[in-house]
């Protein structure tokens, strides 16, 4: 597999996710302070990571798993599993992972990334 360019996928999120969030402003910016950034500016490679893990399906459960195996671990998740964020429903990711999801893989089907890599 080659390194993924992470270009195309914070591009389609800005426009696809950001824009249908609680946080994203009036001017189009987002409204979280830059002490506390959003985790799909932050942990955009382990979200990809975590999405293209999956095989595919039309179930969430398993992208939700992958998520919380690979990303939330790097992220904000404690010990025991539990996030602040999630618990105060102020994660992106977990607030939006439906949308999350369909955005990275329609990108990784385009740019040919992860699963949908061409075999060499």
């Amino acid at each position: 597999m080659h390194p993924i360019d992470l270009t195309p996928y914070h591009a389609a999120v800005r426009d696809e996710v950001c824009g249908i969030c609680l946080d994203h402003t009036q001017a189009g910016g987002c409204a979280r302070p830059n002490s506390d950034p959003c985790p799909l500016e932050t942990h955009l490679e382990t979200i990809v990571e975590s999405v293209l893990s999956v095989r595919p399906t039309s179930k969430i459960a398993p992208y939700i798993s992958a998520l919380r195996v690979i990303n939330c671990r790097q992220c904000r998740e404690d010990a025991n599993g539990e996030c602040e964020l999630r618990n105060l429903v102020d994660c992106a990711v977990d607030s939006y992972v439906l949308r999350v999801v369909e955005v990275i893989e329609d990108v990784a089907e385009r740019h040919g990334d992860g699963r949908f890599a061409a075999a060499s």
